[in-house]
This record gives structure tokens, sequence and C-alpha cells, in this order.
């Protein structure tokens, strides 16, 4: 692997000044990756790192796997609150365990035994530190512990078409199973599946979403063919489910995610002439915003305490990342330049001091870590594919980490990027050149 760092002076297309950029090249670094935050799940809060640390990122690991595709990567935060980087391969139901700054992999879990499987999958990781893996096959549900092992099983009232885990802090675990036309929310007691709600709809289902409250609760919304959304909530304290609002003649795509405990979901209609994005909730401190943007480039990603959103948008001359206060609707700050390409993804961001950095991949080709003054590019090899870019995660020795993952010709790659340049355990690595 050789590193290059470099300085250069670059004249920013309407900045009137000049920017001095930090760029990093990682040559031959590894078949690479696509999509950012998973639809439903809670995203991983925002990374802060210390100020006074340097902004070096760096190659501290490699993890090799013979596929050539197949996997995506996530963290898990396990019952010793430490950081493991995960490979999954969602349609075998395969995990391997990396330990994130040598790159070994620890162990694998084939859930299956080997055999395929097509119907909906879930990954999860619990509060508590478990890893939860449930799949869905016709009208049955199975939740699987992370040994693996003989499965907890439930029997729904019809065939699933999508399928969820929710765990609460007290170590709760639920199933949250969607067909055609209802909803049934399973708890796992034990060593069974216990059915403790039904939500019925009148409207055919389109999609559900299901996330964990702070209040030792679930919030549910149903998104049906009639482009009516309908919230629910699951107190499972008092094991009680009741009915919230409704918002109706939703167009474009719906999406969801958790915030601060919760449900934020967002409609999107992207048109060559610009974009049209509402932001809601629907719980007792709902949020309404109607934003009409520039065509979008890519998925947006929620700011720093949820009161903010960062949005990829495509200018006639180049892409911005522009953050936006939910509240107003107005533009926080300058629009940060990102060159040029079609696609923006796995957008996430963390900091070091008050410096916000952003990290997204631009067509599957390049990986970018960027703030207004300086970018490190991480370029895929030859003839691969960038497949997907991990939020940055602080290790429990204190260093600052993401993981890249990327498909070639050789197989799987996953390389793991020291954002300040340090690595506490000392680790062999290939011989590496650096220029300043």
């Amino acid at each position: 692997m050789i590193i290059v760092s470099l300085q250069i002076e670059l004249n920013l297309k309407g900045s009137g000044m000049l920017r001095t950029l930090s760029a990093v090249t990682f040559i031959s670094l590894l078949p690479f990756m696509a999509f950012g935050h998973q639809g439903g799940e809670p995203c991983l809060a925002e990374l802060t790192i210390p100020a006074g640390q340097s902004f070096k990122p760096t190659a501290i690991a490699q993890a090799r796997m013979p596929e050539k595709n197949g996997w995506s990567i996530q963290w898990h935060k396990n019952a010793k609150g430490d950081y493991e980087l995960l490979a999954v391969n969602q349609a075998a139901l395969i995990v391997r365990r990396i330990q994130p700054m040598t790159g070994q992999i620890l162990s694998e879990v084939k859930y299956l035994g080997g055999a395929r499987h097509t119907g909906p999958s879930v990954i999860h990781s619990a509060k508590n530190g478990e890893l939860i893996v449930a799949r869905a096959v016709e009208d049955t549900v199975e939740v699987f512990n992370e040994r693996g092992g003989q499965p907890v099983i439930a029997i729904s009232k019809e065939s699933v078409k999508s399928l969820q885990i929710v765990s609460l802090k007290n170590g709760e675990v639920f199933a949250v199973a969607a067909g055609n036309s209802s909803v049934q929310i399973f708890k796992r007691d034990g060593a069974r599946l216990e059915q403790v709600a039904i939500v019925t709809s009148e409207a055919p289902i389109r999609q559900v979403f299901a996330a964990a409250g702070n209040s030792g609760d679930i919030e549910i919304a149903l998104f049906n063919l009639d482009h009516k959304v309908k919230a629910y909530n699951y107190d499972a304290d008092v094991e009680a489910l009741e009915p919230g609002s409704a918002v109706v003649q939703l167009g474009g795509k719906l999406s969801a995610t958790s915030v601060d405990g919760r449900l934020m979901l967002f409609s999107s209609e992207n048109r060559r002439e610009g974009a049209t994005i509402r932001v809601f909730s629907m719980d007792d401190r709902s949020v309404s915003r109607t934003l009409d943007l520039q065509p979008l480039a890519g998925e947006l990603m929620w700011g720093d305490k949820a009161a903010n959103m960062v949005v990829p948008l495509q200018l006639p001359d180049k892409l911005v990342l522009r953050r936006i206060d939910i509240a107003t609707g107005k533009a926080i700050g300058e629009d940060l330049a990102i060159g040029d390409g079609r696609i923006v993804s796995d957008l996430s961001q963390f900091r070091i001091g008050n410096k916000v950095f952003y990290v997204f991949s631009k067509d599957g080709s390049l990986a970018y870590i960027q703030n207004e003054n300086e970018v490190s590019v991480i370029a895929a090899p030859e003839r691969s594919l960038i497949r997907q870019i991990t939020p940055a995660v602080m290790l429990a020795n204190g260093t600052p980490v993401l993981g890249v993952l990327g498909y070639g010709p050789s197989g799987s790659v996953v390389n793991i990027i020291s954002l300040t340049g340090s690595k506490i355990l000392p680790v062999k690595l290939q011989s590496t050149a650096t220029a300043e």
C-alpha cells in the first residue's frame, strides 16, 4: 500500500479565494462501496473527537475475504461496550466479527448452516450489547441469538413482507412483522415469541417503520397504498397499543429513521427542475416542514441533535452539501462544494473539536472525508467498486475509526481507517511510503 499526502492550492469556483486542501490518496487500497444508514434502524450518534487532535486519515488494518460480493459491514457495540466491525452476508445469514485494530476475523456464525435465504432478514445490535439475527419465511418469524443454534419461532397471520427488530433499554426484544394488511408485534419471552399486539389496515400496506422510543415504548408508522401514513405507539410497560395521528396524500419516496428516541419520517420527490422534501413526526412533539430545493443528489442525513439535516444537492455546475434548520427551513452557514458527480451515498459526519467533517462516496468510485478546508480522497483500485463506508466510531482505546468495504476481482476487502493517524495497539502492516 502507498499513502501519498500532499498540499494542493485550489481556487474553488465561486469562493473568490484560495483554500488549502490536504489530499490523501490510498493507492491499491481495496476493492470498495454504496449506501448508508439502514432503513428503520437508529443512526449512530455523531462522533466528537476532542479538540487538539490532528486530522490524518490512515489505513491501520485490513480484512480480506475470498468472496467477491454479497457482503456489507456495520458496527456492533458488544456487552462490554467495545465496538466490533461485522461483515454480514444477508442472503446466507452469515456474520463475521472483525477486530478493528488488527483486521483479524474473530469468528463466523452461519445461522442457516450455509443455506440461502430470500425473504426479509435483520441483523440488529440491541441496546444491551446483544447481537440479534432474525428472518421471515412466508408466515414464520425466526429470531436467533448471537451464538446461533435453534431460533425462537412465531407464526404470523399472513405472509411476512417486511421484518424489523426493536430492542429496549431493559433488554426486551420485539419483532415487528408486516404483511399485506396487518402488522404484528411479537415479544421474545425466553424460548418463544409471543404476539402482544396487532394492527389491521383497511388499505394495503406499502411500508412499515418501527423504532424504540425513550419511555419503554415502540413507535410505528404505516405507509399505505392510499398514500396515507398512520402512527401507532406500543407501550411495553403496560402492553397497550394506541393509535396516533395520520398524515394523508404523501407522494414520492418515504423513508424514516430514529432520532433522539422519536421516529422521524421524510418524503422526497426529485425532479429535474427541483426537489420537494417533507419532514415530519407524529408524536406529541410533532414536526412538520416542507422544503423546496434544487434536485437531490443522494440520500439526506440527520445533523447534530436532530435539529437540522444535511442534504446533497445538484446545482448547475457542482454538487454541494447544505445544512438546513428543521424549525425554520433555512440554510445554516454556506454550502460545502464537493466537486461534481451524480450520486452521493453513505453520508455521515464527525467532529474534531469545532470542525465538522463529512464522509461520503460519489458514484461508487471514490470515497471522501471533507470539511471546508481539508479533503481526503480514498480511490478505488482498477476494476473494483466502492461498496460501503461506515459512520465513524471511537474504539475503547481512544482511536477514532471508520470502515470501508470494497468488491474486486480477487474478493472483498475491508479497510479500517484511523481519522487521526493514531493506533494504540501495534500492528504489523504492509510497507508504507509517506510523502508530506
